[in-house]
């Protein structure tokens, strides 16, 4: 550092800012001092804010620039698993307390439409000022979309204002998430973190019996009476050979699931499952169940080509993170069920594995008997096969290979 040179006291014409450092390194003990000097340095910094500048308010440079303090209280109401913050009634609340919209910032998320949208709020008090800001996800027509990603920041500054009553205020906005049957919440990437969105599925009526014979019966309610306690852990692990029904199941099996929130991971999220983001996410979630589809690569055996996946899942249905979350695991893949991981099989941590396969004749043909279709199954038979058994198919000849191809 070069050497500091002398330095107006009563003007504080600080001109350099190694001038200031070496001022503050020898006067430690000068508190007013310091405080112009910081004050100085604050103001050289410092800009009012332009929407170029960047993409988020800056609050606490606001703050300090409009009153000279920083913000003595704050209050931030985020969004969990259970309650949601109401975005549009927050934002009434604060309007009816006197607040006024100065800024608005809005991202683009992804190729769904949806954007997250920073509003920013300002009241100023006989004391001080009240800054306020809500972000929520939207649509294209300002639609609020994601319930769960809606959040609240309030800071004050100065006494003589009526921040408990904004406070109270808010409170009301927030919501217990009241999960309704056929809800799946999809689990999506955002700049700042995984988020969910909740969609409503068809309603689903299933026979078990008539579609997956008498053997999975027993198998289906202990899955249902295992998802559906309470504080619960454990993995289901399901497979299946081509049209078998897997993947109606699954819609079924969460249209059952109206106590909990259903999330669902789709195959190219899959990295969710190694993701430090992943832990947070998932507190903000306890209690709830995880749909992973094409679960190979974190159930696939770790000597072979498994990782932080499988433990990961290790650990969330039968370990520490499963006495801390409660998070139930619904896992489907397609693989030899030879190369999952031996640990996720064992008895404490699995509630049920099983394989969907075409319906035995004898059952084939009393589902077909129940639709009232005039038909005589020859052998197994697939459900797509059952469904669509007066379908035309309309498919190219297979050619016998000619030359070094045969």
């Amino acid at each position: 550092m070069s050497k500091s040179k002398s330095v107006n006291l009563k003007n504080v014409e600080l001109t350099d800012y190694l001038e200031v450092e070496a001022y503050i390194n020898k006067k430690r003990n000068n508190q007013d001092l310091l405080r112009k000097i910081e004050k100085v340095s604050a103001a050289r910094s410092l800009q009012l804010f332009k929407p170029v500048d960047s993409s988020t308010f800056p609050i606490g440079n606001y703050i300090y620039l409009k009153t000279g303090r920083i913000a003595e209280r704050m209050f931030e109401v985020k969004p969990s698993g259970k309650h949601s913050l109401d975005a549009k009634t927050a934002v009434q609340h604060l309007v009816d307390c006197g607040f006024t919209l100065i800024s608005r910032s809005d991202d683009w998320e992804n190729d769904e439409g949806f954007n997250s949208s920073i509003f920013t709020y300002e009241k100023e008090t006989p004391d001080g000022l009240m800054i306020a800001q809500i972000e929520t996800m939207v649509d294209e027509d300002g639609e609020e979309k994601a319930i769960y990603r809606s959040t609240c920041l309030v800071h004050c500054v100065g006494k003589d204002n009526d921040f408990d009553a904004v406070i109270d205020r808010i409170k009301k906005a927030v919501k217990k998430v009241d999960f309704q049957a056929n809800n799946i919440h999809l689990v999506i990437s955002t700049p700042r973190g995984y988020d969910t969105i909740p969609f409503e599925l068809p309603k689903t009526k299933l026979d078990i019996e008539l579609n997956y014979g008498n053997g999975f019966l027993p198998v289906h309610e202990k899955i249902l009476q295992q998802l559906t306690t309470t504080k619960g852990k454990g993995l289901v692990l399901l497979h299946s050979t081509p049209g078998t029904g897997k993947t109606h199941y699954l819609k079924y099996l969460a249209s059952q699931l109206a106590t909990k929130k259903v999330m669902f991971v789709p195959p190219y999220l899959t990295e969710f499952m190694t993701s430090p983001e992943m832990i947070p996410f998932l507190i903000e979630n306890s209690d709830s169940i995880l749909f992973i589809e094409d679960a190979e690569r974190v159930i696939t055996d770790r000597t072979i080509n498994g990782g932080a996946g499988v433990s990961n899942i290790l650990n969330l249905t039968d370990g520490i993170l499963s006495d801390i979350l409660n998070i139930q695991v619904v896992a489907t893949f397609n693989m030899d069920k030879q190369k999952i991981d031996t640990a996720l099989l064992r008895k404490g941590r699995l509630i049920a594995e099983h394989k969907f396969e075409a319906l035995p004749m004898e059952d084939a043909q009393r589902l077909i008997e129940h639709l009232g279709i005039d038909w005589q199954a020859k052998g197994p038979m697939t459900l797509t096969e059952i469904y669509n058994v007066r379908e035309t198919e309309y498919k190219s000849e297979t050619r016998a290979a000619i030359g070094f191809g045969r």
